[in-house]
């Protein structure tokens, strides 16, 4: 395949700078309560994406630091992701694949925004989930709700928030999707996610702020946290294709109707930070791939043709990858919001015994040849292991190619001069493509065009 361009640092960072981000809401409920410009629809805004693990992230968990490594230590803050996602799958119960080693956990929701909401402002926290739809944060007083390290949303302390009235056809709507109710007359909802967790409140309307202009929204406000959402989510932005999701009510009032995102890789770029811009993006247009969106649904669901490990295309049965759009098994989708790939056997089994036969003269680590692939490297290594592209096929002829960078992650153990890194796929009974594949492209959902696009790119932002 030819090279492509990459997205420099510098003009992502120029682009975050420099647009006019306005945050616009559904026609039935947008109302614009500040209008110190002029009303022309703007084309794009962006918001800076940070790692909730990142050391510079304001709800990094004490459990990522790293003491007992030497400062200047090469491996230091990829191990401290490793250990951040160890203690989040620990408190959350998470399922155990292989002793010690890998983990399954749904969405761990891995990289927020920051946004102001209320009047006077207050500044909350929103991990960016594809795979989900209801745009909620935590409220005070809060029942059972995890300890996050960010701010929880007071609406006493705000005079612009209004709770919806069980009497509006709004309330009709979304109650019939999540399970809602009432509760003193207001609106409630429920939500639940893959990995059992749920949470409750009430549906909400308040003011997002973003520059000199304030836009009316719909959100939940949730008072009542069960089974550790999202292991210790302080908000999901929902970015899906239902009616209700962040990214459907505002790209209604955007000319292009799309959104991208460009997530750095967390061992080259550990200090640096993302960018996720709705509208108009300056992609590098000549070398995105795209594959189409499977109609009808609100995840984003694509057609996986095949996988391939170096040069070799592996013998997985089509039936792996299909969709039942009757039962809603199989298929596979896109989600920012879940960490690493799964795969149903099927498709794993294969991967990871390919992945064992190529790299059986590195001597790695496995319980057997369909187990994880496990490597001992030294924490002084400026490099990871050099493994085979993992390339994943998609229809239309695009491709994810994946090196080390986007394969390894660090399991968070040490001992002596010695840690262990292993294979970011998860053995499922689902095909998700997690965030972690993502890294370092530029990833843009058009939903006008009912497509995603891949383009290789530097995705770091000082």
């Amino acid at each position: 395949m030819e090279p492509v361009p990459t997205l420099a640092p510098s003009i992502l960072l120029f682009t975050l700078l420099l647009l006019t981000a306005t945050v616009l809401v559904e026609p039935l409920l947008s109302t614009r309560t500040n209008t110190p410009g002029s009303s022309v629809i703007p084309r794009h805004f962006a918001f800076k994406l940070t790692h909730r693990d990142a050391p510079h992230s304001i709800i990094r968990p004490p459990e990522a630091d790293t003491p007992d490594l030497p400062h200047g230590v090469p491996m230091k803050d990829f191990i401290s992701y490793g250990r951040a996602l160890r203690a989040r799958t620990r408190k959350t119960g998470a399922q155990r694949i292989m002793e010690s080693v890998s983990y399954l956990g749904k969405p761990y929701g891995d990289f927020y925004v920051a946004v102001k909401v209320g009047t006077p402002t207050q500044d909350m926290i929103f991990l960016v989930d594809t795979g989900s739809e209801l745009f909620w944060t935590q409220c005070s007083p809060c029942k059972f709700c995890m300890n996050t390290g960010a701010a929880r949303f007071h609406p006493d302390y705000s005079s612009s928030f209004t709770p919806v009235p069980c009497s509006s056809s709004l309330c009709t709507r979304v109650s019939k999707m999540y399970s809602g109710g009432c509760l003193k007359e207001s609106c409630t909802f429920k939500s639940a996610y893959a990995d059992g967790s749920k949470n409750a409140g009430f549906i909400s309307i308040e003011n997002f702020t973003v520059g000199a202009s304030s836009y009316k929204f719909m959100f939940g406000c949730s008072n009542s946290d069960i089974e550790a959402v999202l292991a210790s989510a302080p908000g999901i932005m929902g970015l899906n294709r239902g009616p209700f999701s962040f990214a459907k009510q505002l790209l209604q009032h955007l000319t292009q109707k799309k959104f991208s995102y460009c997530l750095p890789d967390l061992f080259t770029s550990s200090h640096s930070s993302g960018i996720i811009l709705f509208g108009k993006s300056p992609k590098p247009t000549s070398s995105m791939m795209y594959t189409p969106m499977v109609p009808g649904l609100e995840n984003y669901y694509v057609q996986i043709l095949g996988i391939s490990v170096g040069n070799i295309l592996l013998n997985i049965p089509e039936t792996a990858f299909q969709l039942n759009k009757t039962t809603g098994q199989g298929g596979a989708y896109i989600d920012s919001g879940s960490a690493f790939t799964s795969f149903v056997d099927a498709a794993y089994l294969p991967l990871t015994e390919a992945l064992w036969k190529a790299t059986e003269h590195m001597e790695p680590l496995s319980s057997e040849p369909y187990g994880d692939v496990c490597f001992n490297i030294s924490i002084f290594d400026s490099k990871l292991p050099d493994i085979p592209t993992v390339t994943l096929h998609f229809g239309g002829g695009a491709e994810l190619e994946l090196n080390s960078d986007s394969i390894l992650y660090a399991v968070g153990k040490v001992a002596g001069n010695s840690t262990m890194v292993c294979n970011a796929f998860i053995r499922s009974t689902i095909n998700v493509i997690g965030n972690f594949q993502q890294q370092n492209y530029w990833m843009e959902y058009d939903l006008s065009k009912s497509r995603i696009g891949f383009a290789k790119a530097n995705c770091a932002m000082e």
